[in-house]
């Protein structure tokens, strides 16, 4: 997310930060193909992940 660390320091080593975003059917069949960091960064131009998705 905008301004949000991909890495924290730690005392006892770097570590990555982990987002977790809902994604559809489709969006699961295409993430195989893509770049993990891609992926994650077109899903968060795609929507507002700290909203929840609206009840089907």
């Amino acid at each position: 997310m905008a301004g949000q660390p991909a890495f924290l320091e730690t005392r006892a080593e770097r570590i990555r930060v982990v987002n977790v975003v809902p994604i559809s059917e489709a969006e699961r069949a295409d993430s195989p193909a893509a770049r993990p960091e891609a992926f994650f960064s077109d899903l968060l131009d795609s929507r507002d992940a700290l909203t929840p998705p609206a009840l089907a």
